[in-house]
């Protein structure tokens, strides 16, 4: 200035400017100066310096700082919900805020992300992840760039609370209930091998996680493995259907009337959706316009109307016998001459009467044959078996039949104990052994390399039962070698090593 006590104004374009953190004016004698602190790309502009008398502008050009990547971004792969942290650093520490993409989307501070600057070091977490965030990953300071792939796996689907054992009573409901760690996009249900849909019996449901297996009507049928599956995570239990046992809980009382008047019975049994039947000596009744059958609840009324001397007789109150049916068939088997076999298959309930036959053939428990009934389950077992047990068998219960083709072979052989590598000095006496799982009639063969030893002189070659055994006395060092034992198309092979 002109004058040390000259007055002026400071204007950025045509505002004026008033002293502040962002701006700072001071005076010194004749000199004027505006400071600009932390300047930005918004500070670009015209400056005025105005003295009333006399002004001078000048234009403020803010140029972008020269960033450079120090530390570029890498790749990150997570599995799903966990974080994934990114971080970059770059050659100074003061700049504006840098821009961080997904997929060319901008990313801002939310509850699951977060970035954070620490000096030159930049951040960036996703606190809670999944599979649809994988891509490119961008950092950009000035024009500077850096990327990197994030790679976002599904969470391997796995069963959290499995299906527990259940036990249920017959005509009721069962519900079998699975949790799984994600939602499933498909639950199948099967019983056994076969596979369940929604219908009056099954209902299927899913709620997110969970899925549930509700099975009406229960019958003894129902009884057996249940197995809740999603790709490749699955989980199984046993339904227990027990059979309920039926009681009389009010019985009948002999009644007597006079001609041509009513006679009533009255039984009360322990379930109110059991089937009955009324009999008059033996006789079944049905409601008719001198019979009136009637149902409340658990008790059951028989009302005989006009009666006359001759309708006198037994009354019967009879609850319907159910159906024995097989819950598990006999499966066809295939058994070995001079074993064992056993036959197995399950029926509805525990009383049943079953008849076993062979090829039409009676079969009843001997010596040959031993015939089980314990509850439900029934079997047969065929001892000392030989060719000509060789046929067709039938479990018959009166109300279903089961059948079972066995095919007999002859016994094959193996080997349970293999020859073992001997070693002896010169002059002593080495032994081989050779055990088989069956005796067997066919001829053996020894060789000490490539050799048949033939029993006699320094060999002596044995069979007992099972057993075969070789022995060589006086071994010499031209006896090294190999030594194998062959029967029919099985063979075991050793070593025997002298030292002279």
């Amino acid at each position: 200035m002109s004058r040390a006590s000259a007055k002026l104004k400071w204007y950025k374009n045509k505002k004026e400017i008033k002293p502040s953190k962002k701006h700072e004016i001071s005076s010194k004698s004749i000199y004027r100066k505006l400071t600009i602190n932390d300047v930005g790309s918004d500070d670009e502009d015209n400056y005025t310096c105005n003295a009333i008398d006399d002004k001078t502008s000048c234009k403020l050009v803010v140029e972008e700082q020269a960033i450079s990547i120090v530390r570029e971004l890498s790749a990150v792969e997570v599995t799903e919900p966990f974080a994934a942290f990114f971080e970059v650093e770059i050659n100074i520490n003061s700049v504006k805020p840098p821009k961080w993409t997904l997929n060319g989307v901008a990313m801002q501070d939310s509850a699951d992300l977060e970035m954070e600057m620490e000096g030159s070091m930049h951040r960036l977490t996703f606190k809670k992840t999944k599979a649809s965030m994988t891509g490119p990953v961008q950092f950009s300071a000035g024009k500077s760039k850096s990327v990197a792939q994030l790679t976002v796996k599904e969470r391997p689907l796995e069963v959290l609370e499995p299906i527990k054992d259940a036990t249920a009573k017959e005509k009721g409901s069962a519900t079998l209930s699975s949790k799984f760690s994600t939602v499933p996009k498909e639950v199948s249900w099967f019983k056994g091998q076969t596979l369940l849909a929604t219908s009056d019996k099954y209902s299927l449901k899913q709620d997110a996680v969970r899925a549930k297996l509700t099975i009406q009507k229960l019958t003894e049928e129902d009884t057996g493995e249940y197995r809740c599956q999603s790709t490749a995570a699955e989980t199984k239990a046993t339904l227990t259907v027990e059979f309920r046992k039926v009681e009389i809980t009010k019985h009948l009382v002999d009644t007597e009337v006079d001609e041509d008047s009513d006679a009533v019975f009255t039984c009360e049994i322990n379930y109110a959706d059991e089937g009955v039947h009324w009999l008059l000596s033996n006789k079944v009744l049905f409601s008719n316009e001198v019979n009136t059958i009637t149902q409340v609840g658990k008790m059951h009324t028989l009302t005989l109307k006009n009666l006359a001397p001759e309708d006198g007789g037994t009354i019967t109150f009879k609850v319907r016998e159910k159906r024995a049916v097989f819950l598990k068939s006999l499966d066809d088997v295939v058994g070995e001459v001079k074993g064992m076999i056993t036959l197995t298959c399950e029926a509805s309930k525990p009383r049943v009467s079953p008849t076993w036959r062979k090829d039409g053939t009676f079969l009843t428990t001997g010596s040959k044959y031993e015939v089980l009934h314990t509850g439900k389950s029934l079997g047969l077992i065929v001892k000392a078996v030989t060719k000509e047990d060789a046929g067709d068998y039938r479990c018959d219960l009166g109300t279903e039949l089961s059948k079972s083709k066995v095919t007999v072979r002859d016994m094959s052989t193996g080997i349970t104990k293999q020859l073992k590598s001997v070693e002896a000095m010169e002059g002593e006496t080495c032994s081989f052994q050779c055990i088989l799982s069956w005796e067997s009639t066919d001829e053996c063969a020894w060789t000490l390399n490539g050799q048949t030893v033939a029993n006699g002189g320094r060999f002596q070659v044995s069979s007992t039962s099972c057993k075969h055994m070789l022995v060589i006395r006086d071994v010499t060092p031209a006896d090294t070698g190999e030594v194998v034992f062959n029967i029919k198309n099985l063979n075991s092979k050793s070593t025997l090593a002298v030292e002279g």
